[in-house]
């Protein structure tokens, strides 16, 4: 087995290298010590097609492979863990649900605004009352006027305040859990937290509150796929360089 990287992975390590090296690097410190996130970098991101790195190209994506990502991450992490982090969440949590629940009409729709850029995505599992124990999950879905309303609250959801788009997972009977897609704008009300400053992730944005209903769903849900969670350790393991 050969465990050379292929030419255009190293490209796009590289690339990324650079970036990383001429912009997140210098800067990291004070987005840190600020306590801010650095908005305007999400588009200059896009431009290198890190917002959608595994998303096919018919989408809109890079269609890069699985050690691409990490090999992106890797380099993120390195001039600066919360700009992986965003990144790391948005591509594999948020993009990678879609890619591996959503159907085809959900991915054609909430996926290219995604992979543009134009959307940060984020994923809302973590609650006050559970996390690591998922179905534990009281955030719940009921059904409105042809669509869904979700009520409950979620806390510590990377890119929370940030986000155009969320994928959102909600409990049900019997210890099951359904994911809902909500755009920022079919938010009907949602009460965002202050910043939660996390040591050595400052930037991050996330939000001990995140969705405290009800938001309208758009369309049906998306099937719950727990690989989501296995195939996101690539990511996790290689986004601190």
């Amino acid at each position: 087995m050969d465990f050379t990287y292929r030419d255009d992975q190293l490209l796009v390590r590289d690339t990324v290298r650079d970036f990383v090296a001429s912009r997140i690097a210098p800067n990291a410190a004070a987005w840190s010590e600020a306590c801010e996130f650095p908005r305007e970098l999400v588009g200059e991101m896009a431009q290198l097609g890190l917002t959608g790195l595994a998303v096919p190209t018919e989408l809109g994506g890079a269609g890069v492979d699985a050690v691409t990502v990490a090999l992106v991450m890797e380099e993120l992490g390195a001039g600066d863990g919360s700009i992986a982090l965003t990144l790391a969440a948005h591509n594999s949590l948020c993009c990678g649900h879609l890619l591996v629940a959503a159907n085809d009409e959900q991915k054609r729709r909430w996926l290219p605004p995604l992979a543009r850029g134009e959307d940060l995505g984020c994923w809302a599992l973590t609650e006050p009352s559970s996390g690591s124990d998922a179905v534990g999950a009281r955030s719940r879905a009921r059904r409105e006027d042809g669509g869904y309303v979700l009520t409950g609250t979620k806390q510590f959801i990377t890119n929370g305040s940030l986000a155009g788009f969320a994928v959102v997972i909600v409990g049900g009977e019997e210890r099951t859990l359904t994911a809902f897609g909500v755009r920022a704008g079919m938010r009907r009300r949602v009460d965002i937290s202050a910043f939660a400053n996390h040591l050595g992730r400052r930037n991050e944005m996330s939000t001990p509150a995140f969705a405290q209903g009800p938001p309208p769903q758009d369309g049906p849900p998306v099937v719950v796929d727990t690989s989501v969670l296995i195939d996101g350790r690539i990511v996790d393991v290689s986004r601190s360089g």
